[in-house]
């Protein structure tokens, strides 16, 4: 046995600068990263491709839509620990070892190219959520007669689902300038956006909310903060979904504004567990509505508005 000798750590950085991240996850996934392609999940049997990579602060995330293992977003790293079954940093030496396998292969150099949506709305024919299409309006939320999407081929129009015969709704993040397109009847492909986790909805009205309560509700879609907002009414916000963290600033910011913040998700075992986890990152208050419709929009729809407020108030 040798006295004194340390191991060595590969840091992360060191064993990225000698593999790419795209390298890894086609090694490991048998998935060649492409940023404007949907897939089939390779955790689980799947029959809609719904998940995608997209890159954020540097890192590359395969994004599994359902939440396989109560996991969202799987950096390289993440999918070679749960393949290898090993920890964080035997992940690292593994790929650091493999390096002589992978230099054979031409590193990808990240291309400088931004995704984005335009539309063009139209008047809303009927009622969405209970709501009036004069009021979806103003939360930013239109109707839409058609859309392009910037590839690395250029603009295409239309190319998901063809408003005419798919509903198509498009939620707009002014801060950004980022659009989230929504099929809500579509059997596959129901989302396309260029959102990340800065764009929040109802963040707009964040300074009214300021002045008319002193206690914020986080939920998990744009739907429900609605619901939240013009049936329950309180002051309420959501994250893209419940796999979203919350972006330091703004939690700081949040905190300062208001006295109390509830997170309220559904009762699901997820949305439980999101919950938790984020007001223990926080320090903000969690609920949980222990009843059957999972969401408050199905609360509403079951109970009707006022025994949903007695539930969740």
């Amino acid at each position: 046995m040798f006295v004194g000798l340390k191991p060595t750590y590969r840091k992360q950085s060191e064993v990225l600068g000698r593999i790419s991240q795209e390298q890894i996850f086609s090694e490991y996934l048998g998935i060649y990263p492409d940023l404007y392609k949907r897939y089939l999940s390779p955790f689980r049997q799947d029959r809609d491709p719904g998940c995608r990579f997209t890159w954020y602060n540097g890192i590359l995330y395969f994004v599994e839509n359902t939440m396989f293992q109560n996991k969202l977003y799987w950096s390289c790293i993440d999918v070679v620990m749960y393949i290898k079954h090993c920890s964080y940093q035997e992940a690292l030496d593994i790929l650091w070892q493999s390096g002589t396998n992978f230099d054979k292969v031409t590193k990808v150099v990240t291309s400088n190219f931004v995704p984005e949506i335009r539309f063009e709305k139209k008047p809303w024919g009927k009622n969405l959520f209970m709501l009036s299409g004069e009021t979806l309006e103003k939360e930013l939320v239109f109707c839409v007669k058609n859309y392009w999407i910037k590839t690395k081929s250029g603009w295409q129009k239309n190319s998901i689902h063809h408003p005419d015969i798919e509903l198509t709704i498009a939620y707009y993040f002014p801060n950004t300038n980022h659009v989230k397109l929504y099929f809500p009847y579509a059997k596959e492909n129901r989302w396309y956006s260029t959102c990340t986790t800065q764009d929040i909805f109802g963040l707009h009205k964040l300074k009214y909310y300021q002045s008319k309560s002193d206690i914020l509700y986080i939920t998990k879609s744009g739907k429900d903060r609605l619901m939240l907002d013009y049936f329950i009414g309180v002051a309420a916000i959501a994250l893209q979904n419940e796999g979203c963290y919350l972006p330091d600033d703004i939690a700081l910011d949040l905190s300062v504004m208001f006295k109390e913040i509830i997170f309220l998700y559904d009762n699901d075992i997820p949305g439980i567990t999101h919950a938790q986890k984020l007001s223990q990152k926080y320090n903000f208050k969690y609920k949980v509505v222990d009843v059957l419709p999972k969401d408050t929009f199905e609360m509403i729809e079951e109970f009707g508005i006022n025994n949903t407020k007695k539930l969740i108030l």
